[in-house]
């Protein structure tokens, strides 16, 4: 299975889930670049979740199928690179029990 997913309704928001969030980050190609590739995604700019007490901060970007995080996340994978995970490797549902379709940490 692929490691981004298109979201239901708007054609074109995408998401990928983020390991070091643990929960689905989304991306709109009105505002950012995607290549296409499903499987070695690669988004430009960078992506920003700014944290919100629940959510610590996340500062990341994709290359070519791997998630780069920058030094100012507040999570345990800040300054790492990891792959990102196929969506059939994880659940869910049990990682982020908001998570509904298109509806993410993000």
């Amino acid at each position: 299975m692929a490691k981004i997913l298109s979201t239901e309704g708007i054609p074109t928001r995408f998401v990928f889930f983020c390991p070091g969030c643990s929960c689905g980050h989304w991306f709109d190609t009105k505002i950012w670049t995607y290549n296409g590739n499903p499987d070695k995604p690669t988004i430009r700019a960078s992506i920003l979740v700014h944290g919100n007490g629940f959510r610590k901060k996340c500062h990341s970007m994709v290359t070519d199928g791997k998630i780069q995080y920058f030094d100012d996340s507040e999570h345990e994978l800040k300054g790492q690179t990891v792959d990102l995970p196929d969506f059939d490797e994880i659940d869910l549902i049990k990682k982020d029990p908001f998570f509904k379709g298109d509806q993410t940490c993000r």
